[in-house]
């Protein structure tokens, strides 16, 4: 169907250029009304010579165009206006009537509304009036046929168009462009000189359509109403027309219609009857006639007397050229030679009208072969030829010996369609020596198979069904299809150079091997070089997943390349390499079945193929059924390739060694990986118990991974769970370098990303030492991501790890997660670090290149313990409980680092490890929890720990800070925490002699009772003393502080040295301040900011919301400042309150004015120095008088 093709391409590019935008002119935007010209007319122009024609319409047939008839064109154009979302008919219905083909409407129009513009063209027949004629024209939205169906009635003929004009702009001029709704179709006779020989005349005709038509038209949408194809068509007993054109010398046109069409195909019977009313031709038109809206299609040819074929044109607007480049030819067959004779005559479709056997044609001595008795059919280079078997069956023999055999040669293109197509050998075996084909391609020869059954049925053993022979480059093509041989369906005789195109979609292929490709391989050729230089050209889509393939030999393969030496493959194209493996296009191993391990692990581990730059990949799960299992890898054969499980699952896997050993084990899965990739693979049961190791250290390297991770090797995404028992006997020096995933290495760089351990309960690994969930103990460089374990985990003596036993190297840990029990059971004698060498992440760690041991974002929840050879836990554990004790190395690393904090350890001899400095992720030594310390020495304070570590080094410690900085770097709430006072008899021990800078953060809820002292002293800072002593930036919130003496909120007593003291920009605001009566004494200098003070400088601050009680030498600022020296200034209260204690003590004050109550100072109003203070605090005198 190319030329088919060809044409409609054509036709879409015409229908383009025909569109016409409408004309713009002179934009007036607004409201009013504007008088429109639209201007419709139809295209169609006589190209052929004056007179009728039945290849054009109404205009040129003598329907129109004389003064006496009463027949016009009605043109009638009907206009529709948006509103909202839909389109409105407009009430007016414009009609203008005309012989020609173009008439003028004017209408008047809303600028800036959409329309749509619908035309419908008819002709009538009672003047110039608006009556239907064929058409019922009413609703132009379903326009529908008016009377009878006529055929040859060119009166039908109408033209119709839609308009849509978006957005009016005030155009003048709208021009509309008409087309037919219909397709027209007309049958021409070509034989007319054979039957005016007889004196026959075709008069009448009946059309049988056996495909239903449209019934109505929506000129609006300008297409056939779908729902409207339901319309039985027959012309019955109709008058042939005579037309003038082309009706001349052996050409007459036998029928004509008009019918509502879209793209569609069309079928009928047409019976011609004589003037004596006999018949004389039947013919059945059942091929698919294509039809086409405003297309003319005409079917011509010997219709009238042999019938064997017709042409088949189709013409765009009734009105092109001849189409002589666009038509196809067509022939009904039923027999042999009737087959034959369309095949030499070049006819392109060629249809079955019932069983052929090609075998007749030797009978009737018209087909000469190569072998004369064996019938072959060719279809010559450059012929383009289309065979549909219409359900029925081409079948052929061959008897032939010592000759090759093709039903069917094809050096053109041949397409085949819709039914049957066999042959047979009926001659002697001819064996390997020659093959007989149902289809030969060759050549440069195409072959299309659509909808066809086609066996070779044997008799011989090279049996072909398509047998490509690329002396040229050839072609096949099968989709929907069966292809079915005693041999083989498809052979590629790779004989020239050029390009196999196979292509076979949907199909079912049927053989002792479905497909070969016929060429030698390198063992035939010797060398590679030789193979490459002679291989197969091809272009293959056969194993797309459309296919069944169905064979009957031994090697399970659906087809294979190669000759002595083959490669096979299987159904789904892998390459089939032993049983249970096959190879992809990429290159990759797919391991199918347990042969297929087996196979695996014997060429690793016997033939040494190491797999570098190879994939291994698993195909199915695999169930190890719990038979011991030898590792696959060694030190002396590395599987140093990618291993894919391909998510699939490896189940039960056991590995039992009952008897000690004296080297390394390499026990695992893998035994030996180096540079390899393990991924995407689940163990589910694992249960490994191996016997002791025999040697003190012995390194084991057992995991059910892997045994040994060597070089640069990587897990990844893989899953060890279920049961999950590892074991490496205690007994003796025990083994190392144990794991659940990989026991160790001795260097190299191992990465292990997303990989789990998700045990059952009662799951366990156990090892006398260097034991770890993922890893027993990695050396290098090595990373762990996105992991996590929760099995528990234990350590005879030392190294027992959450994630890994030692961490030899430079490691890094990122979110790596622990909930499994991590425990060293028993120190070695002796030594006293064993029991430290136990971690939730990491159980030790060594690295003789000084870089650091790195844990971000990881955890541990289980339970970590070490005992020592004597029982001794080890408290409180290293690097809090992350990672256990390092090794003591020469020029080792120092440095442990978990999630910025820095500890580093002192590497000074043995009985230094374990002792370490810590520093925060800004680079401040640790001091304490919630202390830091920077480079300048200054203690950095960050949470409530901090502060109380602070008050404890005061008050108990007796740190004086002499010379030191505090500074408070966060916001700190002091609630619920135990803050502890002071006593100045243990003066000037409990003295503060530094700096303490509050850095303006709030120090929330602090809480300080100091009970039966009388010489307690209450405070953020107890007591000060030492000259330049500062206190500044500090901010109090709610506080609580109570004493019998020297209460404040900053300080509660300085000494009378001669010091100088500076308290500035210190604020206390809400919470209260009290002096309690203690044994007798006087709860006295209390105040907002200090209790006591003697000289220095208190400025700048403020005290708000705070209620202070005392019973004398109490104020807002400073309780007692009865010193020249004492300086206090720029200070404010606001909202505070001053309640006296008037109890009786060893002193009873009448007055007032002996209590030294006051706004800034209690006592020393005379003697310090006051400038610059405001607010006022309100007193409660109680019952004392004025």
């Amino acid at each position: 169907m190319k030329a088919r093709f060809l044409f409609l391409a054509a036709v879409m590019l015409g229908l383009a250029s025909c569109q016409t935008e409408p004309e713009g002119l002179d934009v007036n935007v607004g409201g009013e009304e504007q008088i429109v010209t639209v201007n419709v007319n139809v295209p169609e122009t006589e190209t052929r010579a004056a007179g009728s024609d039945s290849a054009l319409g109404v205009f040129d047939n003598g329907i129109l165009g004389t003064a006496e008839d009463n027949t016009t064109m009605r043109y009638i154009l009907q206009v529709y206006y948006k509103d909202g979302e839909n389109f409105v008919k407009s009430e007016e219905r414009k009609v203008e009537y005309s012989d020609g083909k173009s008439v003028a409407f004017d209408v008047r129009l809303v600028p800036e509304r959409d329309y749509q513009f619908v035309v419908w063209a008819d002709i009538v027949v009672n003047g110039k009036t608006d009556t239907d004629n064929h058409y019922n024209t009413a609703d132009l939205t379903n326009v529908t046929l008016n009377n009878t169906w006529v055929a040859m009635d060119e009166s039908r003929d109408a033209f119709t168009a839609t308009e849509f004009i978006d957005n009016f702009n005030s155009s003048k001029v709208i021009n509309i462009t008409l087309k037919r709704p219909f397709a027209k179709l007309r049958v021409v006779t070509t034989d007319m000189k054979a039957l005016n020989n007889l004196g026959i005349v075709p008069t009448k005709a009946t059309v049988t359509y056996t495909e239903k038509h449209y019934g109505a038209f929506n000129a609006f949408a300008g297409k056939a109403i779908n729902d409207s194809k339901n319309r039985d068509i027959k012309h019955e007993n109709f008058d042939i027309v005579s037309y003038g054109e082309p009706e001349t010398g052996d050409n007459k046109t036998l029928f004509t219609d008009y019918f509502f069409a879209e793209d569609d195909a069309t079928n009928f019977v047409l019976d011609v009857f004589d003037q004596d009313n006999k018949i004389i031709k039947s013919g059945e038109f059942t091929t698919d006639i294509y039809v086409k809206r405003n297309n003319l299609t005409t079917i011509k040819g010997n219709i009238l007397t042999d019938g064997k074929g017709f042409d088949v044109t189709i013409e765009d607007a009734f009105a092109g050229e001849s189409g002589k480049d666009n038509g196809e030819t067509f022939a009904n067959v039923d027999t042999a030679e009737e087959f034959l004779d369309a095949i030499n005559d070049g006819v392109e479709n060629i249809t079955l009208d019932g069983d052929i056997n090609l075998n007749d044609l030797l009978s009737a001595g018209t087909l000469s072969t190569r072998a004369a008795t064996d019938p072959t059919i060719t279809v010559a280079t450059g012929k383009e030829s289309t065979i549909d078997l219409g359900g029925f069956t081409l079948s052929a023999t061959s008897t032939q010996t010592g000759k090759n055999y093709n039903m069917i040669d094809v050096r053109g293109t041949l397409t085949v369609k819709n039914g049957t197509i066999t042959t047979k050998h009926e001659g002697d075996n001819m064996a390997w020596n020659n093959s007989t084909n149902v289809f030969n391609v060759t050549a440069g020869g195409v072959l299309n198979l659509e909808g066809v059954t086609a066996k070779n049925l044997g008799g011989s053993d090279m049996a072909f069904v398509a047998h490509l022979n690329n002396w040229g480059e050839v072609t096949l093509n099968v989709e929907n299809s069966t292809l079915e041989s005693t041999y083989i369906a498809v052979r590629v005789f790779n004989s020239g150079n050029d390009m196999n195109n196979v292509t076979i979609k949907n199909s079912t292929l049927k053989g002792k091997y479905c497909f070969w490709v016929h060429n030698y391989t390198k063992e035939d050729f010797g060398t590679e070089e030789k193979a490459l230089a002679h291989q197969a050209l091809l272009n293959f889509d056969i194993f797309n997943g459309t296919n069944t393939f169905e064979f009957t030999n031994s090697y399970g393969a659906a087809a294979l390349y190669g000759f002595t030496n083959s490669i096979y493959f299987a159904a789904d194209g892998n390459q089939i390499v032993a049983d249970g493996v096959v190879m992809n296009a990429e290159g990759e191993y797919l391991i199918t079945k347990m042969s297929g391990m087996s196979w695996f692990a014997n060429e690793v581990n016997v033939i040494k193929n190491t797999f570098a730059g190879k994939t291994i990949k698993l195909a199915a799960a695999m169930d190890l059924n719990n038979e011991n299992w030898t590792a696959i890898g060694t030190p002396e054969a590395n599987f140093c390739g990618t291993f894919d499980g391909c998510d699939y699952t490896i189940k039960n896997l056991k590995i039992l060694v009952s008897e000690g050993k004296e080297d390394k084990a390499y026990l695992g899965f893998f035994g030996y990986a180096k540079n390899a990739t393990i991924k995407n693979v689940v163990f589910e049961n694992v249960d490994i118990n191996v016997a002791c190791l025999d040697i003190d250290h012995s390194q084991g390297h057992i995991g059910a991974v892997a045994g040994s991770l060597e070089g640069t090797s990587t897990i990844e995404n893989v899953t060890v769970k279920g049961d999950v028992k590892v074991e490496a006997t205690f007994d003796a020096n025990g083994a190392s370098r144990v794991a659940v995933v990989a026991g160790g290495n001795s260097y190299g760089n191992v990465t292990m990303k997303n990989v789990r351990i998700v045990a059952n309960e009662g799951s366990y690994l156990k090892a006398n030492n260097n034991v770890g969930a993922l890893a027993g103990q990695l050396q290098g460089k090595s990373v762990f991501e996105d992991c996590s374990s929760n099995i528990d985990v234990t350590g005879k003596k030392f190294f027992a790890g959450g994630i890994i036993g030692l961490a030899a190297g430079d490691q890094t840990f990122t979110n790596c997660h622990t909930t499994g029990d991590v425990t060293i059971t028993q120190g070695r004698e002796g030594k006293a670090h064993d029991h430290f060498r136990v971690g939730g992440i990491a159980g030790g760690w060594a690295d003789n290149v000084n870089t650091p041991l790195v844990v971000t974002n990881c955890s541990y929840t289980g339970k970590v313990s070490g005992k020592d050879f004597n029982g001794n836990e080890a408290n409180p554990l290293d690097y809090a409980g992350y990672v256990g004790r390092g090794y003591t190395l020469a020029n080792a690393g120092t440095t442990v680092n978990i999630d910025g904090t820095r500890y580093v350890q002192k590497y000074d001899g043995a009985d230094k490890a374990g002792i370490y400095d810590v520093y925060d992720a800004d680079g401040n030594l640790i001091v304490a929890n919630g202390v830091a310390m920077n480079a300048e020495g200054e203690y950095l304070i960050s949470k409530a720990a901090g502060l109380t570590w602070f008050s404890d080094q005061m008050n108990n410690k007796k740190n004086t800070f002499a010379g030191k900085t505090i500074k408070v770097v966060n916001d700190i709430d002091m609630a619920g925490v135990t803050y502890y006072g002071g006593s100045i008899n243990s003066y000037p021990s409990y003295c503060f002699k530094g700096t303490f800078d509050g850095g303006e953060k709030v120090i929330s809820n602090l809480t300080i009772t100091v009970e039966n002292d009388i010489y307690g002293a209450a405070a953020l800072i107890p007591t000060l003393a030492g000259d330049g002593t500062t206190i500044q930036n500090v901010i109090l919130r709610d506080v609580n502080i109570s004493s019998s003496h020297y209460a404040g909120g900053i300080w509660g007593y300085t000494t009378s040295d001669n010091c100088w003291i500076n308290v500035t920009n210190c604020h206390v605001e809400g919470g209260t301040i009290t002096g309690n009566i203690c044994n007798g004494d006087n709860a006295d200098k209390v105040g907002g900011i200090g209790g006591i003070f003697y000289t220095g400088t208190v400025s700048g601050c403020s005290v708000k919301g705070v209620t202070i009680t005392g019973y004398r030498d109490t104020a807002g600022i400073v309780g007692w400042a009865d010193d020249s020296r004492a300086n206090i200034k720029n200070n404010s209260i606001e909202n505070v309150t001053i309640n006296v204690n008037n109890a009786t003590n060893y002193k009873n004050y009448t007055k007032r004015s002996e209590y030294d109550v006051n706004n800034y100072v209690g006592e020393g109003v005379g003697k310090a120095k006051l400038e610059g203070n405001t607010g006022e605090a309100t007193i409660n005198w109680g019952s004392i008088a004025e």
